[in-house]
């Protein structure tokens, strides 16, 4: 997940899934699969620029959670924070559409069921 600013003025990055695709339409936070010989921050830098061609320092990367979903498939999640000084724009390269948001207007858009309890999480960062 990424975000910019501090407080009222935090904005967090959400993305659209391409048509076609599991869950088209609903939204998520910029991310992916880890490849081979990648750390899962490793990956979050990597799916970031894959999927807007935004930028981050690889100490710009913090991990705030795990989760795993029973899925179907079972699927390991590692939300990283990715900070940000300021918002550039985000291209939508593999996603319909990819939007820096406040954070309310950004947790209330619909996301996939796997993202429940990581959206939980996200929001006690923020109110923390």
């Amino acid at each position: 997940m990424c975000h910019t600013g501090s407080g009222s003025g935090r904005l967090l990055l959400v993305t659209r899934r391409l048509p076609g695709k599991r869950f088209a339409g609903l939204w998520e936070w910029p991310g992916g699969r880890v490849e081979n010989g990648e750390s899962p921050a490793e990956a979050t830098l990597r799916e970031l620029t894959e999927e807007t061609g935004l930028r981050a320092h690889p100490a710009a990367v913090e991990l705030l959670c795990r989760h795993r979903d029973a899925g179907p498939p079972s699927i390991e999640f590692h939300v990283h924070l990715v900070a940000f000084t300021h918002a550039e724009p985000p291209r939508a390269i593999q996603c319909a559409q990819a939007l820096w948001l406040p954070p309310d207007q950004a947790l209330d858009r619909e996301f996939p069921p796997t993202n429940t309890w990581i959206n939980r999480q996200i929001r006690a960062w923020i109110a923390g």
